[in-house]
Order: C-alpha cells, then sequence, then structure tokens
C-alpha cells in the first residue's frame, strides 16, 4: 500500500492542482482526530473526497500545478502559505507550472494555501488545519489551549488584590459562572472594605418636609401656607389668636418647613442593588455548582459562599442601606459614583464582576497558526505555576507575568525574557519561586564562555537555610525516534540530557567559588519535559525516570493528560524536609547541613540553684557572678564542654542564661574563701565565671534533676519563636529531625529526658503509648523503639500508624 496520497483540485479556466501527501512516519495519536474535519474551499473544485485529508506538522506535500494560456488570470503565479510566499510560477510553452515540496513545520492549527496571479485575484484557497503529531488531538492539544488561557486568567485573578484599581473591565460581553466567581473571591474583601467606606461617609441629601405646627413653635414657615391657609379654614379664628392675615382672620396654625438628613439618594440606592444582585448571583452560583455532575466535594467552596452571603446580607440592615428604597435603572450620571470615597471602587468592582476582565491580546492567545514548540514551552511554564500554586497551598507573593499597562492586564512571557512567579507558605515558611528564562551568570561575567539560560528554573528556599535547592527544567517538543527490540521506545532525546548536564556543570561554577570544597554538587537538578506518548506507568521503566534519584537528572513525561510524575517530583521537592536534600542527593555540598547539624551538639547545662539558703546562693551568684557544682568525675559529662549554663531558680521558677567565661576546680575551703556562707557538703567544686546574663523564658517548671541535663542554643531560639517547648528537651541533631518529621505529617508527641548519667544525650519521644528513644551513641539517624533500633522511616510509619489508630 503507498505511503503517499493524492488530491486533485480543478475548475475550467483555472487550472489543475495536484497535492501528494507522506504519511505522517511520526503520528502517534491517529485515533484522536476529528472524524468530521472542517475544510473552505475556494476557486476549483475536488475530484475526490476530502475526508481522508489531514495536515501534519513536519510532513512533507508535494504540490503541482498547471494552467495553460488563454485564460482570463495574469501571471505569474504565486503559492502563498498562510500569507507568506512560497513559489512563483515559471513558464514553458503555452504552460504555467507551480511545482515543488513544502511543510508546515512545526506549525499547528488553522492554515490556509493559496494560488495567486500577479494581480493579487485569488485562484485556489484551502482553509484546513494542521494537526500535532506527537501529542493526542483531543486530550492535549485542545487542552493545552484552554489550560493557556485559564492559568493566565487565574493569574490575573490572583493579582487584582494588589492591581485592581489599575485594572480595567471590557467594554462589552459578560463575564462567565467562572470568571465571576474567581473575581468575586480575588476581591471580596476589597467590597467589604469599600462599604465600610461608604459607611462612614455615605452620599446624603439635605432635604425640606412641611409639618403642621402651632404658630409659636414654627422657626421657618413654608411657601405654601397662602395656598394651606385656603385649604384648611378649619385652624382659623376671628379672636385674633395665631397668625392674622386680614384684620378679621387668624390662624392657630400653619405650615413649618424643617430641613433633614436622608441617605435615600441615586449612589446608596445603587449600592445597595448591586450589593443584592451579588447575593443572587452567589445563590444562583451555589445552584449551578450543586446541579454539577461532577462527583467533586465542593463543601469548603459552599462555606465560603454562605460565609460571603451571610456577610453582605448583614450590610444590607444596616444604616445607610436599611433607609434607602429601591434602586430605579435610569440614565443618572453621579461624580459620586465615580469619583466619591467607596463609591469609586466599588462601582469598579462590578463592573469587574458584570463584564469580566480585559486581557491585552497577546501572541499566545491566538487562535490562527501557532508554532507548536514555542506553545508547548508556554504551556509547560504555565503549568508549573499552576502545579507549584496547588502543591503548596500558597500565597502569591510576587509575580511580574501579567502586568498592568494602559490598565489592561498583559502578558509579559515572551522567549528570551525573564519571568518570574513566587509563593510564600505562611506556615513552613518555603519559599518556592519559578523563572522563565531565567540567565545564570557569575558577578555580572560571562560563565566559561557565555551565560547560561535554561527554559525553567524552580528556586525552593527552605526555612532555617541560607542556600536554595534548584531544579532546572528543560521544555522539548521531540523524542527519540529509534527503536529498541523492534519496539519505538520515544525516548527523549540524548543531547536534551547533555544539554541539562552542561547547564548544571557551568551554573554550578559560577556558584560554589566560595564554598569550602568544590564537587559537583546535586543540589542542582534537572529534568527534561516532553510529550512521551506513551503512558506514564509505561515511562517508570524509562532509564531516565530512573537517573534522576541516581545523578538528579534526567526526564519526564509533560502533557495535559500526563502531568501525575511531575506533579509528585514537585510536592516531593517542596515537602522534603532540607535535610532529606542533603541526605538523599549525591554528592552534595554538605557544608551548610553539616553546620546546622552541628548546632544541636552545642550543649547548654542546666544548673538548678537548690532551695536550701536561697537567698544567699543568690545574693553570691549575683555578686560574684559565679555558680558551683560538686566536682564531677564522669568522663561522660559535658560539664566541660558547656560554653553557657542555664541557671534555674527552683523557688521563682525562673531560669538565667550566662555565658561561661571560664571554670576552674577549687576546694571547699577556697570557695568558702571567695564568699560562700553556707555549710558545704563537698571536698571539691566545680566553679563556672559567668558573663553577659540575662533572663529567658523556659518550659515551665524544669522539676528535679538527678545529675545534669543540657539543652542547645538552636533548640532555646526554636522554642521562642515556635512555643513547641518539645525543642527545648532536644540533645541531639537526629532528634530535631525526628521532630521535625513528626510536626510536618501532624503527629503529635512529647520529648523528655531520661536519666542516664552514661549518656546525656538520651531523650525519649511520647506518641500515644509508643516510646521512641534517641541518642548520640545510636547509629546515624536510627532510633530505639522496643529495644531494638530502627531507621527515620522505619519510626516514621510506626509513629503514624499508631497516631492514626489513636
Amino acid at each position: 500500500m503507498s505511503d503517499i496520497l493524492t488530491y486533485s483540485f480543478s475548475a475550467d479556466g483555472r487550472g489543475l492542482l495536484d497535492l501528494q501527501l507522506d504519511k505522517p512516519n511520526k503520528q502517534v495519536y491517529n485515533d484522536s482526530l476529528p472524524k468530521f474535519k472542517s475544510y473552505k474551499i475556494e476557486g476549483l473544485h475536488s475530484q475526490v473526497p476530502l475526508d481522508s485529508l489531514c495536515f501534519f506538522e513536519w510532513q512533507k506535500i508535494q504540490y503541482t500545478y498547471i494552467i495553460e494560456e488563454g485564460h482570463n488570470f495574469i501571471a505569474p503565479f504565486e503559492l502563498i502559505i498562510n500569507s507568506r510566499r512560497e513559489k512563483t510560477s515559471i513558464k514553458k510553452e503555452n504552460l504555467h507550472l507551480l511545482i515543488g515540496t513544502f511543510a508546515f513545520n512545526d506549525q499547528v492549527g488553522d492554515t490556509r494555501i493559496e494560488i495567486k496571479d500577479a494581480a493579487n485575484r485569488l485562484i485556489f484557497g484551502l482553509e484546513a488545519e494542521v494537526f500535532p503529531q506527537k501529542m493526542d488531538y483531543k486530550s492535549d492539544y485542545k487542552a493545552m489551549m484552554s489550560e493557556i488561557a485559564l492559568i493566565i486568567q487565574n493569574l490575573a485573578f490572583d493579582s487584582l488584590k494588589d492591581t485592581f484599581k489599575r485594572s480595567r473591565a471590557r467594554v462589552t460581553g459578560v463575564a462567565t459562572k467562572n470568571e465571576w466567581w474567581n473575581i468575586l473571591d480575588a476581591l471580596f474583601e476589597q467590597i467589604v472594605q469599600n462599604i465600610y467606606v461608604i459607611k462612614r461617609q455615605p452620599k446624603h441629601e439635605i432635604r425640606t418636609r412641611e409639618v403642621v405646627l402651632p404658630i409659636e413653635k414654627i422657626k421657618q414657615a413654608s411657601k405654601k401656607n397662602v395656598e394651606w391657609f385656603r385649604k384648611n379654614a378649619k385652624h382659623s379664628n376671628d379672636k385674633g389668636v395665631g397668625f392674622k392675615i386680614s384684620s378679621e382672620n387668624a390662624y392657630s396654625r400653619a405650615l413649618s418647613a424643617k430641613k433633614y438628613v436622608t441617605y435615600d439618594t441615586y449612589e446608596n440606592r445603587f449600592i445597595k442593588w448591586a450589593v443584592k444582585n451579588i447575593i443572587e448571583q452567589i445563590r444562583r452560583y451555589k445552584k449551578h455548582i450543586g446541579e454539577s455532575s461532577e462527583k467533586s466535594d465542593y463543601s469548603p467552596l459552599i462555606t465560603r459562599m454562605n460565609y460571603y452571603q451571610s456577610r453582605l446580607q448583614s450590610f444590607l440592615h444596616e444604616s445607610p442601606f436599611s433607609e434607602v428604597s429601591e434602586f430605579e435603572k435610569r440614565s443618572y450620571f453621579s461624580t459620586s459614583l465615580t469619583h466619591g470615597a467607596g463609591y469609586r471602587d466599588l462601582m469598579h468592582v462590578y463592573l469587574l464582576l458584570l463584564r469580566g476582565l480585559e486581557i491585552a491580546e497577546n501572541e499566545i492567545f491566538k487562535i490562527e497558526q501557532k508554532n507548536i514548540s514555542t506553545l508547548y514551552e508556554y504551556w509547560c511554564f504555565l503549568k508549573l505555576v499552576q502545579l507549584l500554586k496547588e502543591q503548596t497551598g500558597s500565597e502569591m507573593e510576587y509575580q511580574n507575568l501579567i502586568q498592568i499597562k494602559a490598565n489592561k492586564f498583559v502578558i509579559e512571557l515572551k522567549k528570551g525574557d525573564e519571568s518570574k512567579v513566587k509563593f510564600r507558605n505562611p506556615h513552613s515558611k518555603t519559599v518556592t519561586s519559578i523563572y522563565f528564562n531565567k540567565e545564570f551568570g557569575k558577578a555580572g561575567r560571562h560563565v566559561f564562555t557565555f551565560n547560561q539560560r535554561p527554559d525553567y528554573s524552580i528556586e525552593f528556599k527552605k526555612d532555617g537555610y541560607k542556600n536554595s535547592f534548584w531544579y532546572l527544567f528543560d521544555a522539548k517538543y521531540r523524542f527519540d525516534e529509534r527503536t529498541e527490540g523492534g519496539d519505538q521506545n520515544y525516548s527523549v532525546p540524548q543531547d536534551a540530557i547533555g544539554q541539562l548536564h552542561r547547564y548544571r556543570d557551568a551554573i554550578l561554577h559560577s556558584k560554589l567559588t566560595e564554598t569550602p570544597y568544590r564537587k559537583a554538587i546535586k543540589n542542582l537538578g534537572g529534568i527534561i519535559l516532553y510529550p512521551y506518548p506513551l503512558s506514564e506507568e509505561a515511562f517508570l521503566t524509562n532509564n531516565y525516570f530512573h537517573s534522576i534519584k541516581e545523578v538528579n537528572i534526567g526526564a519526564m513525561p509533560f502533557l495535559p493528560s500526563k502531568t501525575g510524575l511531575v506533579n509528585n517530583l514537585l510536592n516531593e521537592l517542596i515537602t522534603k524536609l532540607p535535610e532529606e536534600h542533603f541526605e538523599n542527593f549525591i554528592e552534595m555540598d554538605r557544608s551548610e547541613y553539616e553546620e546546622n547539624q552541628s548546632k544541636w551538639n552545642e550543649w547548654i547545662t542546666i544548673g538548678t540553684i537548690p532551695k536550701t539558703n536561697i537567698e544567699q546562693r543568690r545574693s553570691f551568684i549575683n555578686d560574684k557572678n559565679i555558680y558551683h557544682i560538686p566536682f564531677v568525675r564522669n568522663t561522660n559529662s559535658r560539664l566541660y564542654l558547656s560554653k553557657s549554663i542555664l541557671l534555674y531558680d527552683s523557688i521563682s521558677q525562673t531560669a538565667e542564661l550566662c555565658k561561661i567565661k571560664d571554670w576552674e576546680i577549687c576546694t571547699n575551703v577556697e570557695l568558702e574563701q571567695k564568699g560562700v556562707t553556707w555549710q558545704l557538703n563537698h571536698s571539691k567544686y566545680i566553679i563556672f565565671n559567668l558573663t553577659e546574663r540575662h533572663l529567658i523564658e523556659i518550659p515551665g517548671k524544669i522539676g528535679s534533676i538527678r545529675g545534669y541535663q543540657y539543652t542547645t542554643p538552636l533548640g532555646l531560639e526554636k522554642y521562642r519563636k515556635t512555643k513547641n517547648k518539645n525543642y527545648f528537651y532536644i540533645t541531639n541533631p537526629d532528634a530535631a529531625r525526628l521532630l521535625n518529621e513528626l510536626s510536618s505529617t501532624g503527629t503529635a508527641c512529647d520529648i523528655a529526658w531520661k536519666n542516664d548519667l552514661n549518656d546525656p544525650s538520651l531523650i525519649q519521644f511520647a506518641v500515644g503509648s509508643l516510646k521512641i528513644l534517641s541518642s548520640n551513641i545510636f547509629k546515624p539517624l536510627h532510633f530505639e523503639v522496643n529495644g531494638v533500633q530502627v531507621s527515620l522511616s522505619e519510626v516514621l510509619n510506626i509513629a503514624q500508624s499508631r497516631d492514626l489508630s489513636n
């Protein structure tokens, strides 16, 4: 069977055109093409049915157009593809010929093929669609097009909180339900704030009303009294009592003009109507969600809607809105609505809700023919932004992707220009930043021969660590077409993997010149994103998937229908404790990790001031800056290595942190000569000379201590920041790691010292009834459970299962 399909077009006086299409050998999604393809043909008529006609990216198309002399058109003739002149005809004897080959390369979408004469008159026109070869038309290409617009729109909504005053509603049209809700959700607090501004300074009017009053109480008579006297003779008398209007008549009562303040103004009626309209729209949106066929859990969304609804409803029962009548929809110009404090901004928000946002035209929104590789690159970045936002549950802290220019949202996403979106997690304090086309250089100088600019870079900055963890991503709209064992594996091109290695080596060379030593560290990983056509499960056996754990460089499928593996990777990178990055990645520069770990070994001795002779002891410490304890012979004691001491007053239950200037050993007699006035029961003592003393908060009563216990400077610092008393009791880095892991999963625990004279670092975790021991003398990242040492991962599994059962 031939791999070439021929389509012929002709018409009298217009010539004959043959199009020969090569079979698209890269097409892997034949079943996803639409059954009914739309075409528009002008000038020539097809000689064969066009049901099977499909254009694909990179497909070779041979064309032959012949027209004889004696026609009504003017030579030469031109083949034009998407407004681009492809070729001009030549003349042979009495024939004009257009012969050649063209391809759409990586252009997809709507396309137009034309043949025109020298007078620009159309002879043949064909409008059709060019389909992608490396992605599913139904589930990927169409989804990619809609997701790009949706993600950018959502980013614009996120930006509204800070920029809504400079944004502009569309001039025509109405907002969709989803667009309406996203704008309301983003700007609800702005609505509330503006209503409060209006309540403080509502628009009001001073009006006049007539009231019938006794003459003696009238301060300002109404101009309507003459007419009123004529109609109300019952209030007249002939005794001259009251207001005389003639020699015979006087009135005891009359109309009085009284001024009063009213809030029943056009502006307030409009605001009340707008708020009622928003409440009604919320009610309809809730109904729309309730009738949805999807099985998703919308209860958090419904709860937020109910809150918004009740909050707005409460304003309608308060002044000034409870005092206004119904709004009449009529033409009326109000400077208060356009310029008044509160009114202007609330009017602007309402217009945004009514009509939606105006987003400036951008090449990535255009529906006509697209460069599919550039489109894929844009989509990959925007999808990574969306996944990061969903993963972190964080608030967008900064972005320069969407800017306000000329009151329109403008998308600043262009190949070669750097863009940045930054998220901050308010709970973990983790900051995640993603860059588009970020340039890595060396203090303004080139890295080796030129600076490096990967497609996307994600920076993970963990709380408590100065250095960031980086991941580089490159989007490649292609795959390796070689086969293995007769089967095509669709693997990532090797040159793309090699490019990631070059990126990393050059960037690391620029960043590590000031570190204690230089290695090919792996806290800078790299992933190639490409349109792998098979399932994500099939990719799990790919060598480049396994290489991610081996060398922190590899590849992953990334299409609208295949985001699971990338999503899992981002989740792992975001939720991982910083210590895990150092422990898991190969050949990582561990200098900062080891420095942080060592801080948990800088112990602070806890010394108790006994209750006996407490006043004398306090005075001695305060006057002499000396604290003494009986001489300790135990070589396991950390007393002699401590740089600080925490003095605990057993009566007042207060604590004082003191730096140890130096220490010495002296006899009881020497100690008495220094000023001790109470009885000493030992012959030899250790005395600590103290400096830089200051009171410090501790987690309640310490209790009696047998021997000596210890805390750490880092533990005290974290206790003061988090108020988690468990940090106060930590005496080794592995215990700190376990506490952080348990906290990150929400597993509750209590830590206490274990009184062991030979192992002062020994502490106990209590997770319900489960007891876990941690010590410096255990194997690294190992803990004791029921007398057996187990690894950190095993402990976490046991603790979490125990926590769930409780």
